[in-house]
């Protein structure tokens, strides 16, 4: 019962940094539109909502993992291939069909690539160090 109450912190935990991390995000691409109309591609949207799904399925993925300790580097290691392949594709088709200023496309996508993927090390390195503490593995 304990295990589930934990796993339901952790899960809540990802939701509340995942939407604070959509809306500052959001925020600053809406105030850049603003302030320097170049920085931001007119597909952002499209980027931002192509990392909001990818996200959830490495998230949902990598707790598969967690679940079990022996496949945890497998399926995370899945996690990050599916949202690199995935990437991969979407950036590829985009500089095929989309015209316009690929430069701030390609920029846009890359810093939105950095910051959701450092968001999800974050997270589940936060949540291996809780485990590992209750497990008794750190001093």
């Amino acid at each position: 019962m304990i295990k589930k109450e934990e796993n339901s912190s952790i899960l809540s935990n990802f939701w509340f940094g995942y939407t604070i991390l959509l809306i500052l995000t959001s925020g600053i691409a809406i105030t850049l539109t603003y302030v320097k109309p170049a920085f931001i591609s007119n597909h952002f949207w499209t980027i931002q909502g192509f990392f909001g799904v990818i996200s959830i399925l490495s998230h949902v993925i990598a707790n598969l993992g967690l679940k079990s300790r022996e496949e945890f580097h497998t399926f995370y290691l899945g996690s990050m291939a599916v949202r690199f392949i995935c990437s991969l594709f979407f950036i590829l088709f985009s500089m095929v069909y989309l015209s316009g200023n690929k430069i701030t496309y390609v920029a846009n996508f890359f810093i939105l690539y950095i910051l959701y993927a450092s968001f999800e090390i974050y997270h589940l390195l936060r949540n291996l160090r809780a485990d590992s503490k209750r497990n008794g593995y750190e001093n």
